[in-house]
């Protein structure tokens, strides 16, 4: 088991990266990502890839607050998150209308939601 101020450090600096990653991935252009083919169809890849970003995002940060002693308040921290992952989500993919190659997507806006709550349910059932 790790020990928690070793969590302590850790958490945070994966949530960073992992926002830049996100950052990164969903705003990349268009002609970029195309390079990065399958050689089978995985139907809806796209929506299973936004949920897995936003779920990890969702678990990191969870876990961040978590480890810096805010767990006595988990569930207004919980709802804290999602603002914060909804508003990650709606802002890259607004952010997406300027990509060359990218379009906004209300199903990508449906499935970071979803990868949040997901995220979110399975740090507080992991940690109670």
């Amino acid at each position: 088991m790790v020990k928690t101020w070793k969590k302590r450090k850790v958490f945070p600096i994966l949530t960073i990266f992992w926002v830049l990653a996100i950052l990164i991935l969903t705003l990349t252009p268009a002609r970029h990502v195309e390079q990065f083919t399958w050689p089978f169809a995985i139907p809806y890849f796209d929506k299973i890839v936004h949920w897995t970003m936003f779920y990890a995002f969702a678990y990191l940060m969870l876990g961040t607050f978590y480890y810096r002693g805010v767990n006595k308040k988990m569930m207004r921290t919980a709802f804290l998150v999602f603002g914060l992952g909804f508003m990650l989500g709606l802002i890259t993919e607004v952010l997406q209308e300027f990509v060359p190659g990218r379009s906004p997507e209300m199903k990508d806006i449906i499935a970071n939601t979803a990868g949040t709550l997901s995220g979110i349910g399975m740090f507080l059932l992991l940690n109670k």
